[in-house]
């Protein structure tokens, strides 16, 4: 079976070259489709077929070829769909001299648009045509022979274009992905540009009512970019993320939207849940400790675990001072006290007054232990949180 299917890839490799010779057609295209289903999915699904298909020099220009040409690569990533193994901003182009230019102020969205209208320009012309022919034997200077000529000639104005970006581009529209597994330069864009993107991107998302309220908790993250102006490409930003996932355990946040009693009593058993919740995280963050992530940095695990426990930490402080309130009918008459209610987190008059004081505390507090959890040894952070409650709400 595996040798059936090794010589089906290399009879897609073959077939598709011929095809893409031949220019468009509606006929064929059912079947050059089935072909680069093939040749784009079974180098991932075993060692045997990448290494095969690794052996044709035509394989990574063909998969970035089709790829643009069927719309699976993504358009907001600059190398998205582009194989490793193909260089952009070096390497010789051949685009002759009356090749449509781009303006010194073009976006990068124009950027991306050009692959498709050069695809599209190459499509309509059939394996005789003159110009077509022309235009192989200009951009053929740099290709193995078993590269199609159109291929050659978008991968050359692919090429084109992204040098002539690095030329008239200031430095800051070019970035390293940060998929430490990648490293790759991209083409970026200003902050302008790609600003109105991130904004219709995150508005798919509908995001917890309580996020506002844990992004407070521990504090913003170095990074304020969207996705596509950090990778390189749509992968490179899944791998980061999946590891990203792994390296922090997921919990049940608001744990105390469990509790069952109401009024004051109900903050006593918010904070017991959050403890418990706390020492439930703090067991899988140790167990996951040595685990190897790739495509995140040493820095950026750092970085993102701290806020980790930035974040359980103040939370159980915030409930802890609460706690010491409720205590006294007095001194919680008349106040809005997180844990008293189911949900509030959503609402910042619960916290928006406690939250600046409580991070103060925890900064000079915060000890090396990590998640708090154990009360039986009280940390000075709660301390600390126990002897200023009355002066928090």
């Amino acid at each position: 079976m595996e040798e059936a299917l090794c010589i089906l890839l290399e009879h897609s490799l073959a077939t598709l070259c011929d095809l893409i010779e031949e220019g468009e057609n509606v006929e064929d295209e059912p079947f050059r489709t089935a072909a680069v289903r093939i040749i784009h999915g079974f180098p991932v699904t075993c060692c045997e077929f990448y290494r095969i298909a690794q052996q044709h020099e035509h394989f990574e220009p063909l998969l970035f070829y089709e790829r643009v040409r069927l719309g699976i690569a993504s358009f907001d990533y600059f190398l998205d769909g582009c194989p490793s193994g193909i260089q952009l901003f070096c390497g010789f182009t051949g685009m002759p001299d009356d090749s449509t230019p781009l303006p010194e102020k073009f976006k990068f969205r124009e950027a991306i648009n050009d692959r498709l209208q050069t695809i599209g320009k190459i499509e309509q012309l059939r394996r005789d045509s003159p110009i077509k022919r022309g235009l192989t034997q200009r951009c053929r200077s740099g290709f193995c022979e078993s590269i199609p000529g159109p291929v050659c000639v978008f991968i050359a104005r692919c090429r084109e274009v992204a040098q002539f970006s690095r030329r008239v581009k200031r430095s800051y529209c070019f970035v390293q992905c940060a998929n430490q597994e990648c490293n790759r330069l991209f083409f970026c864009g200003a902050t302008q540009e790609y600003w109105k993107g991130a904004l219709e991107m995150t508005g798919f998302e509908e995001p917890s009512s309580s996020t506002d309220y844990w992004n407070c908790a521990g504090g913003e993250l170095v990074e304020k970019e969207p996705d596509f102006k950090r990778f390189c490409c749509h992968e490179c930003a899944i791998q980061h993320a999946h590891q990203i996932s792994a390296i922090l355990p997921m919990v049940f946040w608001d744990a105390d939207d469990s509790a069952k009693k109401v009024g004051r009593a109900r903050v006593s058993e918010a904070f017991k849940l959050a403890l418990k919740r706390n020492e439930v995280a703090s067991r899988k963050l140790r167990s996951i400790r040595s685990l190897c992530k790739k495509a995140v940095s040493n820095e950026e695990i750092l970085e993102r675990r701290e806020r980790y426990v930035s974040q359980l930490n103040v939370d159980l402080g915030l409930l802890y001072a609460s706690l010491v309130i409720s205590e006294s009918k007095a001194l919680s008459k008349n106040k809005l006290l997180p844990g008293i209610e189911m949900n509030w987190r959503n609402d910042p008059l619960y916290y928006a007054k406690a939250m600046a004081s409580v991070k103060r505390i925890y900064s000079k507090m915060r000890r090396p232990e990590g998640i708090i959890y154990n009360m039986l040894t009280m940390p000075k952070y709660m301390e600390v949180l126990q002897s200023k409650a009355h002066k928090l709400f």
